[in-house]
């Protein structure tokens, strides 16, 4: 195939999946829909400069031919960037099974000595915990380092409190934010985890860890966390350098 060919193949993919997609049926331009579209898919908000300058490409090597024949040639670097947009867009990469993996989880009696081992041996910087096998809330080491803190006043005032004799329901009290994770489904496209995230930010709030199940209920099984830490390789994924 030319380049103009495989240029034109990858640009009608994206066209068809926007018309697909577009909660409008009047007649709206290219552009239009775009950002009809963007508004509920992250895939083509993030692309949305790209498609448009790829619109105008587009007319070029095609409406401005008196004939409807290429007049124009797109170089390689066009054709492969805009197959990989479309690849994107068409069908985005899942949270899963990227960041599926056996979540480590503490229960409500288990020993603040544990929960810290579990961090260090796990390098956890957030741990889901459970009570009567249900997620109850979602522990970081911001929450344990202020538990630390109290603690430590505690001593100073003649009380010593230790690791095997306390709880991890202990713990709970000095969570900052409980608002400070959100459920997700196995299907979640990495651009939608990267919104969360994104979303968060933009509020002025801290999400710590997007946890994955099957349909996205918190009273499923955990089958997956995505953290800030993540985001950098959920990026690369999606071809991007940054939030």
């Amino acid at each position: 195939m030319t380049n103009s060919e495989r240029f034109l193949h990858a640009f009608a993919q994206i066209e068809r999946y926007l018309r697909e997609h577009s909660t409008t049926d009047r007649r709206i331009n290219f552009y239009e829909r775009v950002d009809t579209v963007g508004r509920v898919r992250p895939a083509v908000r993030r692309f949305e400069r790209d498609l448009k300058d790829y619109a105008d490409l587009r007319n070029a090597i095609i409406h401005e031919s008196s004939d409807g024949h290429v007049i124009a040639e797109p170089n390689e670097r066009a054709a492969d960037d805009l197959e990989r947009i479309a690849a994107l867009i068409v069908k985005p990469p899942v949270v899963i099974p990227m960041f599926q993996t056996g979540v480590v989880t503490v229960t409500i009696d288990d020993t603040i000595a544990r929960l810290v081992r579990l961090m260090l041996e796990h390098s956890l910087s957030q741990i889901p915990v459970l009570l009567d096998g249900k997620f109850a809330a979602l522990l970081t080491t911001g929450a344990v380092a202020r538990w630390l803190g109290a603690r430590t006043l505690r001593e100073k005032s003649g009380t010593v409190v230790h690791l095997d004799d306390t709880y991890v329901a202990d713990v709970l009290n000095f969570i900052e934010d409980a608002d400070n994770h959100k459920f997700t489904a196995r299907h979640t496209t990495l651009f939608e985890a990267i919104a969360c995230f994104e979303d968060y930010e933009t509020r002025g709030r801290r999400l710590d860890a997007l946890l994955i199940t099957a349909n996205g209920s918190a009273s499923e099984r955990i089958i997956g966390v995505m953290t800030i830490a993540d985001l950098p390789r959920a990026l690369k994924e999606v071809g991007r350098t940054r939030v």
